[in-house]
């Protein structure tokens, strides 16, 4: 059996949309003794949060005390949404296996609230948006695996000074239906940093939009040149940090360049 490990440590909220009837939390308590997320003794609720209930709306809930664990080492992991901060600093840490979220996550969803995210290896699949910095502050911490947004990636989302959002993509691939930094407007501050293999993948050609962002200092890229390019067959633009060519000499007088792979 493959061995896979996501640690979760937590300080997180949940809400319920205003058309539920009333905000219920199954929330992370760590009771049994353990770490691990499909343990239902492990939840308030006494059941392991699963991602498909957007029919009767009561949603899994991290509020969880400081140093709190939440891990998966042999399963995987399900919730219908997340938040990444509750009232003070949450952090969730990804270093394998598979988060599944039916609808979003977001990231310091309040002025008050800071959210960070760190994921070294794994898989991230959302069925919605994925807000990097809301009304309050969000910080991606990523060297390797992968996120999948179903809807919209955006990081700085609020019109307000307090809408803080940074990804610094240094390893792994996001990728998003939608892509947009500060998108309500200049009070908000956003900002992508490319590295290393980390790569953006958005559909449809936007081209145009991802150049305006980097004009504007909100994409930057470390190691070289940032690279944006548009597959029309795929119809997907890719934003990335081509790797440096390497210089072979082939005997007197001959070398080759050659780009890694």
């Amino acid at each position: 059996m493959i061995k896979v490990n996501v640690l979760f440590t937590f300080a997180l909220l949940l809400s319920v949309v205003v058309s539920a009837p009333a905000i219920t939390y199954n929330q992370w308590n760590g009771n049994a003794g353990t770490t691990d997320w499909n343990t239902a003794g492990n939840w308030a609720g006494g059941y392991v949060p699963f991602s498909d209930d957007g029919t009767s709306q009561i949603k899994a809930g991290f509020k969880t005390a400081t140093g709190a664990v939440l891990g998966v080492e042999t399963q995987d992991a399900e919730a219908w949404q997340v938040i990444i901060g509750g009232p003070g600093v949450g952090e969730l840490t990804v270093s394998g296996g598979k988060l599944t979220t039916g609808d979003y996550i977001i990231m310091g969803n309040t002025a008050t609230e800071t959210g960070t995210l760190y994921i070294s290896s794994g898989e991230m699949n959302l069925g919605g948006n994925f807000y990097v910095g809301f009304n309050g502050m969000g910080t991606i911490n990523m060297t390797g695996g992968s996120i999948s947004v179903g809807s919209v990636f955006g990081i700085g989302e609020k019109n307000v000074a307090t809408s803080v959002g940074t990804v610094n993509l240094h390893g792994g691939t996001i990728t998003a239906s939608t892509f947009r930094i500060e998108n309500a407007g200049s009070a908000a501050s956003g900002l992508l940093e490319i590295a290393n293999d980390g790569k953006l993948i958005v559909n449809g050609d936007v081209v145009s939009a991802i150049d305006g962002y980097i004009s504007n200092s909100l994409i930057t890229g470390i190691g070289g040149a940032l690279q944006v390019n548009y597959d029309a067959v795929e119809n997907q633009t890719t934003v990335s940090v081509p790797e440096p060519a390497t210089m072979v000499i082939l005997g007197i007088g001959s070398l080759i360049l050659y780009r890694r792979k």
